[in-house]
Parts: structure tokens; sequence; C-alpha cells
């Protein structure tokens, strides 16, 4: 949590808030790499917008639904060159309450020391490993898929 006058001094005014000077704001840094040298492609302004990363746009509406704060700021930084994109996150109250909701959930998986059903039919399943070649497993994979 960042307060609106901090914020406004690292980016250089007021007039770059989305609301006031008076409110309070969530600040979620992240760096990424750039792909381009090895693709001749630059992957760091498309790969950085949000559509891209669900994961880090539910981290951050997470952050506004607990706090109760209506933006949020997510920064990312490039780890090639040092670029950086910025991208106001306005809280959305129905994806809030469903990462609660899910988070109340897993809370309760964990007292009665259970796993919860598998939400995925198979390990091959790109949502579930990551990639379709199956290289990425999540750290919970054998968990998961070793009865």
């Amino acid at each position: 949590v960042i307060s609106g006058e901090q914020l406004a001094l690292l980016l250089g005014g007021a007039d770059h808030l989305p609301g006031t000077i008076e409110e309070s704001y969530i600040l979620e840094l992240k760096s990424k790499g750039d792909k381009k040298l090895y693709t001749g492609e630059s992957s760091f302004e498309k790969y950085s917008h949000p559509q891209y990363n669900q994961g880090y746009l539910c981290q951050i509406q997470a952050y506004l639904d607990y706090q109760e704060i209506q933006w949020g700021l997510l920064l990312y930084f490039c780890k090639n060159d040092s670029r950086v994109l910025g991208y106001w996150i306005e809280r959305d109250p129905h994806i809030g309450r469903a990462i609660r909701q899910k988070a109340l959930e897993v809370k309760e998986y964990v007292a009665r020391e259970e796993l919860p059903e598998r939400p995925y039919a198979s390990p091959k399943d790109e949502a579930c490993c990551g990639k379709k070649s199956g290289a990425f497993r999540c750290d919970f994979f054998s968990t998961c898929w070793t009865e």
C-alpha cells in the first residue's frame, strides 16, 4: 500500500493518478525479460499486458479487495534494458470475492488435511502444466498426479 502523495512523487505529479492524492493505492512491481535477443521480436510490451498475466491480475485484485482500495498500479521493469510499463488496475469486487472464496476453500481443505478435486482431467492439460510440451510443472504436480 502506498499513499497518493508518495505515488504522485514517483510518477511525477498528481495528474497521473486515476483517483485523488488523498487516496491509498496498491503498487505491485514485477520484472520481466525481453526475448528480443533470441527471437528478434520484442515480447516485453506484449506479454507485460495484464491480459497475458492473469495470475498477476488476480494477485493485485486480491490486494485491492483485501485492503478495500479502488486503484492499483502494476509496474513492469524490463530486465534487459530497464524499460518500464505501467497499467492501472481498478478494483473489481466480483474478482475479489471469487479469489477470497477460493482461498477459504483451500483453508478448509488444509484444516481437513484433504486434497481438493483435480481441476483438470489430465496432467497433459496445457492449463495444468503450463506449456503444451509439459516442460513446466508446478511445485505440486507430483502431489496432484501421484496416487
